[in-house]
């Protein structure tokens, strides 16, 4: 379901440069079958498959990929 709904919202917004799927649920799920099993969702798109299959998928599975960001922005100079 969420390589889906990640395919759906690539498709809708035009985000052909890529997508980034995170959150603290994907550190509960083996990486390997995770992105096999999100990636296989995001393609299946009826018509629109062969332009998902350019579209790269990451997943970032740290369990404090927003205190990341946050302390990015905050030193950034």
């Amino acid at each position: 379901m969420l390589g889906s709904f990640a395919g759906d919202l690539a498709l809708t917004l035009g985000a052909w440069q890529g997508v980034l799927i995170s959150g603290a649920m994907l550190q509960h799920f083996d990486r390997p079958t995770l992105e096999r099993r999100v990636r296989s969702g995001f393609e299946y798109k009826g018509r629109f498959t062969p332009a998902m299959r350019a579209v790269p998928v990451e997943t970032i599975s740290h369990p404090h990929v927003e205190l990341l960001g946050a302390a990015r922005l905050l030193f950034k100079s």
